[in-house]
């Protein structure tokens, strides 16, 4: 994953700002559409205008999100479902789309082009209702299903960077009216080396400490960012400028 390109999400502007870097990074990735779906909670202006209790935001096509919407898909669909109860994500195969109405929807997807992917939840972060992130390509479901699960972590990376983003821009509220955190330099350093990607026993040789004294600051930082996972925590520490990858 490339920080700069994600770090470029962080400071989009308004909502077509964020559509367009985040597509860059989608691609980048190797995927070919996504969509940011949130039901009963969020308050933002939608791109696609359905039922005024959802919001999709995203690059499926236009029918996608109507039939979706129209014909009440979350009640039934799998990884919605999964990935509202799971902060696990899960990667989409036939098996995951076996019962009638499914196979009916998950064939309507296909001929959409939206076939392959994962689907992720975003953190609700004392939000109302229920908001998952979706990865998708044209290529047949279980073809790319490997490739799905190798790009989890790249996934996981672009939705708190989004989620993170689209708080913001719906919001209207800029980082400068936030209210101030100052992180030690310990806790500087163990964000940073996590936005690079290494690992806790990475982070630990790197700085010289034990894997508990990473995880003690780490969680520290996770705490005052207010953060649900490090994940997150990296996306907030680096829309607030308080770490520069």
């Amino acid at each position: 994953m490339d920080l700069y390109l994600c770090e470029d999400i962080l400071k989009a502007e308004n909502q077509d700002d964020l559509l367009v870097k985040t597509q860059r990074v989608v691609e980048y990735i190797g995927y070919e559409t996504f969509v940011y779906y949130f039901s009963k909670g969020v308050k933002a202006k939608t791109k696609v205008k359905v039922e005024p209790d959802i919001f999709f935001f995203g690059t499926m096509p236009e029918r996608w999100y109507q039939q979706y919407a129209n014909q009440k898909y979350e009640a039934i669909d799998p990884a919605f479902l999964h990935c509202a109860k799971s902060s696990v994500p899960i990667v989409w195969t036939h098996k995951l789309f076996t019962a009638p109405k499914i196979i009916d929807m998950h064939h309507e997807s296909v001929e959409l082009g939206v076939s392959g992917g994962a689907t992720f939840s975003i953190p609700r972060n004392g939000r109302a209702g229920v908001g998952v992130f979706s990865l998708a390509r044209a290529q047949d479901t279980d073809k790319a299903a490997p490739f799905a699960r190798k790009t989890l972590g790249d996934g996981m990376f672009l939705v708190a960077q989004v989620d993170t983003a689209m708080q913001r821009i719906a919001s209207s509220t800029s980082s400068k009216s936030l209210p101030t955190i100052k992180l030690t330099p310990r806790e500087y350093d163990c964000l940073l080396y996590a936005a690079h990607g290494n690992s806790y026993a990475d982070i630990a040789a790197i700085i010289c400490r034990s894997h508990d004294n990473v995880v003690f600051h780490l969680g520290n930082a996770k705490e005052k960012l207010g953060a649900a996972n490090i994940t997150e925590a990296v996306a907030i520490a680096m829309s607030r400028g308080l770490i520069v990858p």
